[in-house]
């Protein structure tokens, strides 16, 4: 029977390592979070007595039918895999479900605050029966109630979700900014590389003109047929790199970059200094509260995988 145990232990071990990332585990949990939340928080609130004797198994259920969902196993092996999981990323599993609850707290959701009245209770009767209630209390933390926690989620869930808007936003100027690029430089520096050039191909233009004069001069007073013959071969030469000199030209007046796509640029930059002067100070109130925020999320991970104990 141990053997047996071991043997069914190392097979659930190895299917977990093929088949779950990291990042793939990090969704799973959260997922369960968040049904958990939508399913027993928002649409039928549980009470709390159902809570701290069912939780466990309605995190095993939502798990055994995420795992059918995904893998084509029998469900008894999915199953010993939930438990497995269940284990293995308990912890997890609650800080996204403390995480989530403590969104809702921030924007006043009546019913989750209701829940959480359970938790500011000391001791309480049930049928004749005194049972202490665990408490929103981390080991030498502060013990939190509803209304001092709102206090602070208030602040630091809007300025977190409010934070997050503006850096994605951020990352979309960064990335509308990135496409006005031209070989990985931005469009003032390809401008300034182009004008160089430019100046750099004015000085070859001049020299192949003063070149064409120079010849064209000679061929009015020369009278040896030969050295003739020879001022009108270089004088084809001089104008065939005058072609190839105004073609240069032409191509490089197309490869500077418009003025209304530098305008649209500079247009974008200004945006983005706007974006971050406006992330310094949220940035702030998030580090003030930052303290206060995990120890509430500690303390609810605490209350949320505890049961009353009776006196």
């Amino acid at each position: 029977m141990i053997n047996d145990t071991v043997v069914q232990t190392e097979k659930l071990k190895l299917f977990y390592l093929q088949n779950f990332s990291k990042k793939e585990i990090e969704s799973l949990c959260f997922d369960i979070a968040q049904i958990i939340v939508d399913k027993y928080f928002l649409s039928n609130v549980i009470d709390n007595a159902t809570y701290e004797k069912d939780i466990f198994k309605i995190i095993k259920k939502i798990l055994i039918l995420k795992l059918n969902t995904s893998f084509d196993m029998i469900m008894e092996f999915n199953a010993l895999l939930s438990i497995y999981i269940f284990k293995k990323h308990f912890k997890l599993i609650f800080t996204y479900l403390s995480e989530l609850i403590m969104v809702e707290i921030g924007y006043s959701n009546y019913e989750v605050m209701n829940f959480l009245k359970y938790y500011s209770l000391d001791i309480i009767l049930v049928d004749k029966k005194k049972y202490i209630v665990p408490q929103i209390k981390e080991d030498n933390g502060p013990r939190w109630n509803v209304t001092s926690m709102q206090g602070i989620l208030k602040t630091y869930v809007k300025t977190q979700e409010q934070l997050t808007d503006i850096l994605r936003y951020l990352k979309d100027l960064d990335t509308q900014a990135h496409s006005y690029y031209i070989n990985n430089i931005n469009p003032f520096e390809h401008n300034v590389l182009v004008e160089k050039r430019f100046q750099n191909l004015e000085v070859r233009i001049n020299s192949n003109t003063q070149r064409i004069d120079i010849v064209h001069d000679s061929l009015s007073i020369l009278q040896d047929k030969d050295e003739i013959l020879k001022a009108n071969r270089e004088l084809k030469l001089y104008q065939e790199q005058r072609a190839h000199l105004r073609e240069l030209k032409a191509q490089l007046t197309k490869d500077k970059v418009k003025q209304y796509k530098i305008l649209a640029y500079e247009d974008t930059l200004k945006k983005i200094k706007t974006i971050q002067r406006e992330i310094r100070p949220k940035k702030k109130i998030i580090q003030q509260n930052k303290k206060s925020y995990l120890s509430i999320k500690n303390a609810l991970i605490c209350a949320l995988i505890s049961k009353k104990q009776a006196v």
